[in-house]
């Protein structure tokens, strides 16, 4: 558990996972609008980068980038 890209990859997969089980979901749907699945990809899209960026930063709480990426969809 020493191996910094390990637990940098855990972490990410850990908080991306259900942004990606929600997106996946909604593109499961029978009814398909186009501009609605656009919508939604590029806010999941915005929220895994946010995750992202704030594992690539030391400090802070990643429950709060989450919640912020939540309320600025």
């Amino acid at each position: 558990m020493e191996d910094q890209d390990f637990k940098f990859f855990l972490k990410l997969f850990h908080h991306i996972m259900p942004h990606v089980d929600l997106l996946y979901a909604k593109l499961q749907k029978k009814v398909i609008d186009s501009v609605y699945i656009q919508e939604n990809i590029q806010q999941d899209s915005k929220k895994i980068r946010s995750v992202i960026s704030y594992l690539d930063t030391p400090g802070g709480d990643i429950a709060e980038v989450i919640g912020m990426a939540q309320k600025n969809p």
